[in-house]
């Protein structure tokens, strides 16, 4: 099961997509900010295929979550 911190910094009143933050892979620590709830679910699918790659090829999973092992 992946961990996900999503951290939400501003939001207009009139128009809920208007959302700026950070979501944060928790295993990882690796982050990514984000304007949109566009971009936050396109953030989120990228750490959910970066994970499947992972799972299938963990010999390289330093390189794909951008952290050394």
């Amino acid at each position: 099961m992946q961990t996900y911190v999503v951290r939400v910094y501003r939001r207009d009143s009139d128009n809920n997509n208007e959302v700026a933050g950070i979501i944060e892979k928790v295993e990882t620590r690796q982050q990514h900010a984000f304007i949109g709830l566009s971009e936050l679910q396109d953030t989120l699918e990228q750490f959910i295929k970066s994970n499947d790659a992972e799972t299938r090829l963990p010999g390289v999973r330093g390189q794909l979550a951008g952290t050394e092992i």
